[in-house]
């Protein structure tokens, strides 16, 4: 019997001990995660608007790089993953970022294996699979999941590229995973960037680093120039906005959203923490670069943030707001490295070390684990709620009155068949609406406006959506001398029914 639970104990061993048992149960975990609750909450005003561009088809959506800061590549990802846009349904458009996000967990073990240790990789590995942020995005349809497993991949490619400068395939690979990315988000330019400067100290292979370098700055130079404009129109409409700060990027990273979902006590000490741990992997990195890789992990979290923090912002007068934290996403699979290089280093000094590093990791969780609350407590979605709430309780001849464009977004999806009236607009006394809940931008200037508030009162039962209390002068005269019904709040957003209008 002994010998029989010697040889089970040495048999899970093993199994402990193979990368590809470790990934496994990563993947696994981190699939569940992210399954969980993945269409607890409606799509919300920027999935929505995937949705709409979807419908119009693969045209549009190369259309729209014309209009919004947003290249091309992702959206049309997303069309086909979505069934070329024929489901309305959010397990079919978060499906695709569930299965992206789990996989770079994983990913991460092995790119973190590589410059540390097992155990370091694998509690680094641990942290990303429960990172709220993380968890987040992959349970979303925007390209952020995407990247994030984009930037790790790139990587891998990296340090194979060090080892084996002069193999081909290797270069053909990384210029085109490069490209995708950045044309499917502006902001894996940072990575990109970094890299290639990594290959010019580094590799110095110059036949392919000019090749693969000249590819990928033909292709942005290519898209440089309705990137600068609606960039710039982007950033002047956001210019009294508050500006992001490196406290709120790492709170935001590594704890959870605080603009969304609030600040709390963990926001403080956790970034500090982990943060002090990345800085002695980042110092390990660059005492012993010519040694290790390592030495582009610590160039890919320190030159953006330097360019941004130090460069742009006090010196050319570039800022982002709050909200744009989220483009900084990109460094997340750097820091977690340097993070693991961090963690082999404590490890190190005998028995405190691992005590230390494992308190921290134990600690981190269990913070994090308050976050996660927060973000499956509290919708992201209202307009969207709003929407299921009319979809459930509509009968055949109301009306739909949609004041706000995100409500007119929500509609769309939730109600695709139904006529809705929105985008009001006031021409002298009268108040003009629009048979048309689209809003996306190469849209508006076909919208006609064909309705009037008599037009929509005629109908037996009105339903009123609205921002509160933005609205109310608009919402008083299309309830002049109406019986109020059901009134149901979604804050912001409030429903009315009304009915008996003379």
């Amino acid at each position: 019997m002994q010998d029989l639970g010697n040889r089970k104990r040495s048999l899970v061993q093993k199994s402990l001990n193979q990368p590809y048992f470790i990934a496994t149960l990563l993947f696994v975990s981190a699939l569940t995660i992210r399954l969980y609750r993945l269409t607890a909450n409606p799509l919300w005003l920027d999935e929505l608007y995937g949705y709409q561009l979807s419908q119009l088809g693969v045209g549009a959506i190369f259309r729209n790089t014309l209009y919004v800061p947003h290249p091309p590549l992702y959206y049309l990802l997303l069309h086909v993953t979505s069934g070329w846009g024929a489901f309305h349904d959010e397990w079919a458009w978060r499906w695709f970022s569930a299965i992206i996000g789990a996989a770079s967990v994983p990913l991460l073990y092995y790119l973190a294996k590589s410059l540390s240790t097992k155990s370091a990789a694998f509690l680094s590995s641990l942290l990303l699979m429960v990172s709220p942020t993380h968890i987040y995005y992959s349970q979303e349809a925007r390209p952020y999941a995407f990247l994030i497993c984009l930037a790790i991949i790139t990587s891998l490619l990296v340090i194979k590229i060090r080892k084996q400068p002069k193999k081909r395939e290797l270069w053909i690979g990384f210029t085109a995973l490069s490209l995708w990315g950045i044309l499917s988000g502006y902001s894996f330019i940072m990575v990109v960037g970094t890299q290639l400067l990594y290959f010019t100290i580094v590799v110095r292979n110059w036949r392919y680093l000019f090749m693969c370098g000249g590819t990928i700055i033909l292709c942005c130079l290519l898209l440089a120039g309705p990137a600068i404009r609606t960039l710039g129109e982007t950033h002047a409409a956001y210019a009294n906005s508050k500006a992001i700060t490196v406290t709120l990027l790492a709170q935001a990273v590594l704890v959870g959203d605080p603009l969304r979902y609030g600040l709390f006590w963990a926001h403080t000490w956790v970034p500090l923490s982990l943060s002090l741990i990345m800085l002695i992997g980042l110092a390990h990195a660059l005492w012993l670069w010519r040694e290790q890789e390592a030495l582009y992990h610590g160039m890919q979290v320190m030159l953006p943030l330097v360019a941004f923090f130090v460069v742009a912002t006090p010196i050319l007068h570039i800022t982002l707001p709050e909200f744009e934290w989220r483009q900084f996403l990109v460094l997340v699979p750097s820091f977690y490295v340097l993070l693991a290089i961090g963690f082999a280093q404590i490890w190190q000094q005998r028995r405190m070390g691992k005590v230390i590093t494992i308190a921290v990791c134990v600690l981190a969780i269990g913070a994090i684990a308050r976050s996660l609350q927060q973000y499956w407590n509290i919708t992201k979605s209202p307009e969207g709620l709003a929407a299921l709430f009319v979809r459930d309780h509509q009968e055949e001849n109301d009306a739909i009155v949609s004041l706000h464009y995100s409500v007119d977004a929500a509609l769309s999806f939730y109600l695709p068949n139904k006529e809705v009236f929105a985008k009001p607009d006031i021409n002298g006394q009268e108040i003009r609406f629009a048979r048309s809940s689209s809003i996306l931008p190469e849209v508006q200037d076909k919208i006609v406006y064909d309705a009037t508030a008599v037009t929509i009162r005629r109908h037996p039962r009105v339903w009123i959506i609205f921002h509160a209390p933005t609205n109310t002068d608009m919402v008083n005269v299309l309830t002049e001398d109406c019986m109020i019904v059901n009134a149901q709040e979604f804050s912001p957003f409030r429903v009315l029914i009304v009915d008996q209008c003379r």
